[in-house]
């Protein structure tokens, strides 16, 4: 039995290769793209898995090459024990893994990794877009053996809670931009309500509180899945989800994975700024210490609300506001015992050049 990484075939592209779906003219095609997990088995992020569960199934959006595979660990001890070799069913795009679960765990596998394990690839060679499949068994419940013994009816098993965030309450995104955010200019706490009213209808802003009603094990799980997500994913507006709900989860170890997306940059080219600003919007509830520095080098932004998140985040970590003073900002963090900040977060905001 093997436990820890199946991988088959030679790794023959680079991650480059999945970065893009164009055709030789410029246009975007699927058939050129490359693939993509469109559905898992068990689903990703789910609770409450039969332990019984002999199969992790991953389905791609078109046929892949046969024989070639990387089934991969996050960490060691949460890659399922395997019973057999992977294999493709005859559809082409479903790849199955044989496995042997145990009750009340957490599972996670790499399917491909963004830097090294590209072996699922589609008939083209094209690595598949890497994919984070985490989910938890239910816990073994010990059977009743004493003679006689019936099934109590009056208070069955009740399901797990839902590991979705809760609806969004306005009224209590109000409250928090005007508590939280109360040393930001008017401007800006305007800013932070009018997020919550125009994303939070379609999930891309939740409230603080939106997943207080996971249970520890629930809440490890999902940090533990956000934060590879956004360590690992590429930038784009598939993070969106991952940087909502990391929002509602104070926790230092999704800080370093915000940071890299608000960090997100390009000297040759515009890009879309959104999951820039929802990283910096979430990173303005995490309130730590090690992204104060970046935040600084935002607050002249030349997105409007990647600006306005920064000064926001600053204001409510510091209860001041120097709006998009970037020298008068530093000053005042070095003076509260902080080390200096460096120089390049001190530059002037330069446009990307146009192409």
């Amino acid at each position: 039995m093997r436990r820890f990484i199946l991988i088959g075939g030679p790794v023959v592209l680079s991650i480059a290769a999945w970065s893009t779906g164009q055709t030789g003219d410029g246009a975007l095609s699927v058939d050129t793209a490359a693939p993509v997990v469109i559905e898992t088995m068990p689903e990703a992020g789910s609770v409450g898995v039969d332990p019984d569960t002999s199969e992790v199934r991953v389905r791609f959006n078109k046929p892949m090459q046969d024989g070639s595979w990387s089934w991969c660990t996050i960490t060691p001890d949460t890659f399922p024990e395997t019973t057999g070799s992977p294999r493709y069913l005859d559809d082409g795009q479903t790849c199955v893994l044989p496995v042997k679960l145990e009750p009340g765990r957490s599972y996670g596998i790499w399917i491909n990794t963004a830097k090294r394990f590209l072996n699922f690839q589609d008939r083209a060679g094209r690595p598949a877009v890497p994919y984070l499949l985490v989910f938890e068994t239910a816990s073994a419940q010990a059977p009743n053996t004493e003679p006689g013994a019936e099934a109590d009816l009056t208070n069955p098993p009740q399901p797990s809670a839902s590991v979705e965030p809760a609806p969004l309450d306005m009224s209590a995104a109000e409250r928090e931009a005007a508590e939280d955010y109360a040393a930001a200019r008017p401007e800006v706490r305007e800013y932070v309500r009018w997020t919550a009213g125009t994303f939070g209808k379609r999930g891309m802003w939740i409230n603080e509180d939106a997943l207080a009603h996971l249970s520890d094990q629930q809440r490890e799980q999902k940090v533990v899945y956000l934060a590879a997500i956004l360590q690992e994913g590429e930038y784009g507006r598939h993070l969106g989800r991952a940087l909502a709900e990391a929002s509602a989860l104070q926790d230092e170890r999704l800080v370093p994975g915000l940071m890299k997306v608000a960090a997100y940059h390009r000297d040759d080219a515009d890009y879309d700024c959104r999951p820039k600003w929802m990283a910096v919007a979430a990173l303005a509830r995490q309130e730590s210490d090690a992204a104060v520095p970046m935040l600084i080098g935002l607050v002249d932004h030349g997105n409007q609300n990647t600006r306005n998140w920064a000064q926001a985040a600053l204001s409510r970590k510091t209860d001041r506001d120097f709006g998009q003073d970037k020298q008068a900002w530093a000053d005042w963090w070095e003076a509260q015992g902080h080390e200096p900040v460096d120089a390049k977060y001190l530059e002037a905001w330069v446009m990307p050049a146009q192409n």
